[in-house]
């Protein structure tokens, strides 16, 4: 998973997630490790952490809290299941494992989606939606802007499946487990996982490329984005992975997020008495088989506890809402993931905000913002890589 510094500020600079028009501020309690597009405004008048005289990558304690140390080996498990011929897992920086083709480019589909005024997407079990048709006015899907306004850049827009291209299966190509072939409406065989017909994207340009798309979820109004297909993660029954903007992030099955504590040692819980009027120890069955880093540990109650890559796991008492990372602010005690997102390039720092918490900030200490944007058509094209028109929804 290490990368060059070239490749990593590229990541960072043309990585996009899904969304309405707008700028928002890259908080690292929320957003880390997602593209920044532009460092503008005075500098902040909080403490800057780091700088860009800070010692080598390695070395940079308060990177630690929300990025992968550059020496790290974690990476997430998955289930193996049958892929068709020309087909493989490739285990992404940022999404984690993901299905890639013969050149190990991703893997994505489209699901169908409600809008504000209507639907985008792949229904499943049916041919695709994506088409050579070169759209020239915009859809009213997401916006309060009316349908049929001219598109800009006409005399370079892409259609669809030129930003898509579809997965065509080969001659003779026969399904296996959930790889289906669903027929174009023209004829043509296309690859489909769980009925959901597969695209790559232009923008990957090498495997491990993500820049097509998020497993993250997204609102009605912030279009309809691709999702990187991959294989289901190696947890045990109790637990899922879901995709964060920190990383491949550790929950229970109904959704709450897990911790570890450093006062506890390897394979040993020390939470006991007053700590667990605050930290609930995650129960583990009686028979446990020990995979993918996952194993379980007896307490001095005798009482089973689950424990990844050696460490106990417990739920945060005043945890309200899934998915929280306000555990993680108590001193000592950290969220738990099968990978993190990795380490910044170098000129960026960390900065504390006047507002509270912390911020991504360049060299200089300006605070990084974020520019997301989907276009309003039938196509869903994404606007918000550098190298694409930044017009598409008409927005200010």
């Amino acid at each position: 998973m290490t990368r060059s510094a070239e490749s990593l500020k590229a990541q960072y600079r043309r990585r996009f997630g899904a969304g309405g028009c707008r700028w928002r501020l890259l908080l690292l309690v929320a957003f880390p490790a997602m593209l920044s597009l532009a460092s503008c405004g005075k500098e902040e008048t909080g403490t800057n952490t780091a700088t860009a005289d800070t010692p080598a990558e390695g070395t940079r304690p308060e990177f630690l809290k929300y990025w992968q140390p550059p020496d790290s080996d974690d990476a997430e498990a998955w289930i193996e299941e049958p892929l068709p011929p020309g087909f493989q897992v490739v285990i992404a920086p940022l999404e984690g494992p993901v299905f890639a083709d013969a050149d190990g480019r991703t893997l994505y589909a489209w699901p169908l989606e409600d809008q504000r005024n209507g639907q985008a997407g792949d229904r499943q079990g049916l041919p695709s939606t994506c088409t050579d048709e070169v759209l020239t006015v915009s859809a009213g899907l997401m916006s309060p802007y009316p349908p049929g306004l001219e598109l800009p850049d006409l005399d370079r827009r892409q259609s669809c499946t030129g930003t898509w291209p579809p997965v065509i299966a080969a001659e003779g190509a026969e399904p296996v487990g959930k790889w289906s072939i669903i027929p174009r409406t023209d004829g043509t065989p296309q690859w489909a996982y769980d009925g959901q017909p597969l695209y790559t994207s232009i923008l990957d340009q090498r495997p491990g490329d993500v820049w097509g798309g998020t497993k993250m979820g997204t609102s009605r109004d912030a279009g309809v984005p691709r999702d990187p297909v991959g294989p289901r993660p190696l947890v045990p029954p109790a637990f899922n992975v879901v995709q964060s903007s920190t990383g491949r992030l550790v929950v229970t099955k109904s959704g709450f997020s897990v911790y570890t504590w450093d006062g506890d040692e390897p394979g040993k819980s020390n939470c006991h008495d007053a700590c667990l009027d605050e930290w609930t120890p995650v129960p583990a069955p009686e028979n446990v088989i020990e995979r993918g880093g996952w194993t379980s540990i007896e307490r001095s109650s005798g009482i089973n506890q689950w424990a990844y890559r050696g460490k106990p796991l417990y739920t945060w008492n005043r945890d309200r809402s899934e998915r929280s990372f306000a555990g993680a602010d108590v001193p000592g005690w950290h969220n738990v993931y099968t990978q993190r997102e990795p380490f910044p390039p170098q000129e960026f720092t960390v900065q504390d905000g006047e507002f509270g918490g912390q911020v991504l900030a360049d060299s200089h200490g300006k605070t990084i913002y974020l520019y997301n944007c989907i276009e309003d058509t039938f196509a869903q094209l994404s606007s918000n890589h550098p190298y694409a028109t930044q017009a598409y929804r008409l927005a200010t």
